[in-house]
């Protein structure tokens, strides 16, 4: 439980300190995430037509 208590304090330090960039990421891998499912959907789509 000490150790957990330690890492929860580690990482909203962290947070705090890398707010900012942890957001940036975040907003990065949702709009890959969207573009991915783009193509997915598109591609199922276009599979599903053909059949």
């Amino acid at each position: 439980m000490n150790v957990l208590h330690k890492f929860c304090n580690f990482f909203h330090s962290f947070l705090r300190e890398y707010g900012k960039l942890v957001r940036l990421l975040i907003a990065k891998l949702q709009k890959s995430v969207r573009f991915v499912w783009k193509i997915v959907g598109y591609k199922l789509s276009f599979m599903i037509n053909n059949y």
